[in-house]
């Protein structure tokens, strides 16, 4: 994949505001190599005590199997409704580490304890003010889906999933960040399918949604458009 767009947006005080557009490049290539990452559970080790290893290791591993199979599928490399969503969460994921250098944590659909469809935020980082990032994938057909990961996350902050999580997040981030995130100091990062609209109206239009200015209250937000076209 590579990095199409990159933009600080500064008009909103106290809070900083990042947007990143991807392009994938060769769908097929991507998948492939978010197949190789997958099967690499290498952050088990790093993460968990010795005794808790293969406790991690028996539930990650259904649902390894299940995102190969949904990823396996899409052999022509063609982003559907069963894998787009996935697609966008580990793109999100893999560039709020590798362009602002945030800390790497695994996708939550591989923590949980479900196979499929976690009723939670999708992935998560933590940035280097120790502020933890809860992110939000959606994935429309031939849509621009910000409209969609802002309404969910708005959601699930009215419902406190973001504090709910902490539990389960204190094994991959700082004791300060799960300090800062019970006095509302969080981060939102939404990630959506992205088309042929032009960066500027992208932001423009998501500066206008409601669920947006909501979340200007908090520490940071950034935004990640994956192209899909084609």
């Amino acid at each position: 994949m590579k990095i199409i767009d990159k933009k600080s947006i500064k008009e909103i005080e106290n809070c900083k505001i990042t947007f990143l557009r991807i392009d994938p490049e060769d769908k097929k290539e991507t998948i492939r190599k978010i197949l190789e990452q997958l099967s690499d559970m290498s952050w088990i080790k790093r993460t968990m005590l010795p005794e808790l290893k293969a406790s991690m290791e028996a539930k990650v591993e259904p649902t390894v199997k299940f995102l190969e199979k949904q990823l396996n599928e899409n052999d022509d490399g063609v982003i559907t409704s069963k894998t787009g969503e996935y697609f966008v969460s580990e793109l999100s994921r893999e560039t709020i580490v590798n362009e602002l250098k945030y800390k790497d944590i695994p996708l939550a659909e591989l923590r949980k304890e479900k196979v499929s469809g976690n009723p939670g935020f999708d992935y998560h980082s933590e940035n280097k003010d120790a502020v933890i990032i809860f992110g939000e994938a959606k994935y429309v057909a031939k849509q621009n889906a910000y409209g969609k990961a802002l309404k969910q996350i708005v959601e699930f902050i009215k419902d406190k999933k973001d504090i709910k999580e902490l539990s389960e997040l204190r094994d991959f981030v700082s004791d300060e960040a799960i300090k800062n995130a019970n006095i509302e100091r969080k981060g939102y990062a939404i990630g959506f399918s992205s088309y042929s609209t032009k960066s500027e109206d992208l932001i423009n239009n998501i500066k206008k949604s409601k669920y947006f200015n909501e979340l200007t209250k908090y520490e940071e937000i950034i935004i990640v458009a994956v192209d899909v076209n084609g």
